[in-house]
């Protein structure tokens, strides 16, 4: 009883981080929208904004913690990271420019219900099983209700920007769930705080090394 107690309340907690993920989600594109016009960056160094700073904080964090100690380079590991760092920088750049496109409302949407829809198709054509009809009816609406919102939040745009931030869109959420899948193989072996904290110093480090 304790061990299944302990269990529900790491579910509880993950649900928690993953609600708080979200809401920041959201707030990352509402504060690039608020920046003045005549100060206005790419989008693509927002993204770099984030890591610049991101990287090297949670990697002093992982320092004190003592989550490097355990640190045992491998060409799988090595391999991981360069995946997590690459699809990083991929959904970084798609989802600012998205942001510009579709709007914060829109592609904050799409960039987070998306992900899970794919990462379910993704794994039951891994597992091969036959799929039940609860798992098939999720899909359904999940889809449906997707395609709805798209659909109403997109008419009144213009067909050009709409096209390609929709594609735009689906392309972060396609890097967001191979970014979370190489996050959740490193985990095996790395800290939760280490993983995130190096692939984006490799991110800064590969994709800007002059800045």
């Amino acid at each position: 009883m304790p061990e299944t107690s302990s269990l529900g309340r790491g579910h509880l907690s993950g649900l928690a981080l993953v609600m708080c993920a979200a809401a920041l989600w959201a707030t990352v594109g509402v504060v690039s929208r608020l920046v003045p016009p005549e100060f206005a960056i790419p989008d693509e160094v927002y993204g770099f904004a984030r890591t610049i700073v991101a990287g090297p904080a949670m990697l002093l964090m992982a320092l004190v913690t003592g989550s490097t100690r355990k640190v045992k380079a491998s060409v799988s590991g090595s391999s991981g990271f360069l995946l997590f760092g690459i699809s990083c920088a991929i959904f970084q750049v798609c989802l600012f420019r998205s942001f510009t496109l579709l709007g914060v409302t829109i592609t904050v949407f799409l960039t987070v219900c998306l992900p899970p829809v794919v990462a379910v198709f993704w794994s039951l054509r891994k597992i091969g099983e036959p799929i039940s009809r609860q798992v098939l009816l999720a899909l359904a609406i999940s889809t449906t209700g997707l395609l709805a919102f798209v659909n109403i939040d997109t008419a009144s745009g213009h067909p050009l920007d709409l096209t390609l931030g929709l594609a735009l869109s689906l392309l972060a959420s396609a890097a967001f769930v191979l970014m979370t899948n190489a996050a959740r193989s490193l985990s095996v072996d790395y800290s939760p705080i280490f993983v995130p904290a190096l692939a984006w110093s490799l991110y800064r480090w590969f994709l800007h090394p002059r800045q």
